[in-house]
């Protein structure tokens, strides 16, 4: 009697999850570095392996270590887009900010997207 309750009651924790999961179109993995990864969940399959976690979908394979993986979580949106304040990145001389082309630039010009790399962490930010 014990095992078929506690059977029932994880069939309905991962119908839960399944159905909380379903709402949302990205998977994003956070690298201990703060780097953001999403994958789209649509036909994604999860693989353990030698210490890797491999993503496999439509789009392809996207391979973590296991080891510098923080977290995964489910996202509406594909990016960890964040939005400051101009003023706080002028004369930060530790910040390295660079355009979605992959150009270094010396500050932010005008909104849009850009990547900033400060203290080994890489964030993507939108100026508006």
């Amino acid at each position: 009697m014990k095992m078929k309750k506690t059977l029932l009651m994880l069939t309905v924790a991962a119908a839960a999850c399944s159905a909380s999961a379903a709402d949302y179109p990205y998977l994003v993995f956070q690298s201990t570095g703060g780097v953001e990864k999403a994958v789209a969940v649509e036909s994604l399959t999860l693989i353990v392996s030698d210490g890797q976690l491999l993503a496999v979908n439509e789009s392809g394979t996207q391979s973590f270590t296991l080891t510098e993986l923080n977290k995964m979580y489910f996202s509406q949106t594909a990016t960890g887009i964040e939005t400051i304040d101009t003023q706080s990145l002028v004369g930060d001389e530790k910040a390295e900010i660079y355009d979605l082309s992959g150009r270094r630039v010396v500050r932010p010009v005008g909104r849009g997207v850009y990547v900033i790399k400060k203290n080994g962490v890489v964030r993507k930010i939108s100026l508006k």
